[in-house]
């Protein structure tokens, strides 16, 4: 159960083909030829694909995990297209009018603003799951503290019981016969 607690039940098998898709991405591209543009074209066809099925199905139970997800299958995207076009950025340089050193600053921007992304989306999960728990905590005492006000007075904690005149004088009452 721990392996898909995070995702929709409906999507419980995603996890195999998340882990399907990293092996292709770091697997599968090392039979392409070596540093070469199609090698580039399949991983961004795999991770356009990913995006695109994690958009589709929106996995994971919290929208703050979708959201983050979907930053880093972008991301991952960017990076195979940057690498696209520094690998021919060579061969079209004159015509070009954005310097290659402009590519690779965007690269390192993407990747600082996923990296933010995660801590700010993380922060909003915890936050969310620590008022959830102690909003349980909270439903949890209140049977105890309302039995505690509806309970009459003899019975409350640090009460004192006042008596009653029944009680100082019983032959009063009752009549002494």
């Amino acid at each position: 159960y721990c392996l898909v607690a995070d995702f929709r039940p409906d999507c419980f098998w995603y996890e195999p083909v998340d882990m399907l898709r990293k092996l292709a991405l770091t697997g599968l591209l090392q039979f392409v030829d070596r540093g070469s543009a199609a090698q580039i074209v399949v991983g961004s066809v795999l991770a356009f694909f990913a995006f695109g099925l994690q958009q589709r199905l929106q996995p994971y139970c919290e929208p703050e995990a979708n959201l983050l997800k979907s930053l880093v299958d972008v991301h991952i995207f960017l990076t195979f297209l940057g690498s696209l076009t520094l690998r021919v950025l060579p061969h079209v340089q004159q015509f070009e009018p954005i310097q290659a050193s402009f590519y690779g600053w965007i690269l390192l921007l993407s990747l600082n603003a996923v990296i933010v992304c995660s801590v700010a989306l993380t922060a909003r999960i915890v936050r969310r799951h620590r008022r959830h728990a102690r909003l349980q905590r909270a439903d949890a005492e209140l049977p105890r503290l309302c039995a505690a006000d509806y309970a009459p007075p003899a019975t409350r904690e640090g009460s004192v019981v006042q008596p009653t005149l029944a009680d100082e004088a019983p032959d009063l009452i009752g009549g002494a016969e």
